[in-house]
């Protein structure tokens, strides 16, 4: 989850008016389903971005029909969704996020001078995209594991 303006958390309608007038703003992470690579409290620089630009392990922030915001990382790109996962997460997301929704990806973390643009810390978060992908896959295996032995009893 990401924080921005208390006041704005209230009224999502405002929350969406105020990002969509920005390129670019800060926003501070809050909650763990982004560890090791986001930690409650890091500055987020969160960039206005085409959803046609977006790739697979970008970290993006959406919003749902609560007053909240998500970030989250892509695993899977269609048509006209994505669908995300927390790094922290062994399931991916409960719903395709649409295009609409997203609005913005993470390109840098200020209180780190972490940013996203460069090089190796594409390489970096792609590296994380792989990590929280195999996890995915080896978790799966082995839910699929336990049903079948549980078939058997």
């Amino acid at each position: 989850m990401v924080v921005l303006d208390s006041e704005l958390l209230v009224n999502i309608k405002k929350l969406k008016q105020k990002l969509k007038s920005k390129k670019e703003y800060i926003a501070t992470m809050k909650g763990g389903s982004m560890r090791p690579f986001l930690f409650s409290g890091d500055k987020l620089l969160i960039k206005k971005v085409r959803f046609k630009d977006l790739r697979k392990g970008d970290v993006v922030v959406f919003t749902e029909d609560i007053p909240l915001l998500f970030i989250h990382r892509i695993m899977k790109i269609s048509k006209d969704s994505i669908i995300t996962k927390g790094d922290d997460r062994s399931h991916l997301d409960r719903r395709p996020i649409k295009s609409k929704e997203i609005l913005g990806k993470l390109v840098e973390i200020k209180n780190k001078n972490i940013d996203l643009e460069k090089a190796r810390w594409k390489i970096k978060n792609k590296i994380f995209y792989y990590v929280t992908y195999i996890i995915f896959f080896l978790n799966n295996v082995r839910e699929r594991v336990i049903k079948h032995r549980q078939s058997f009893l």
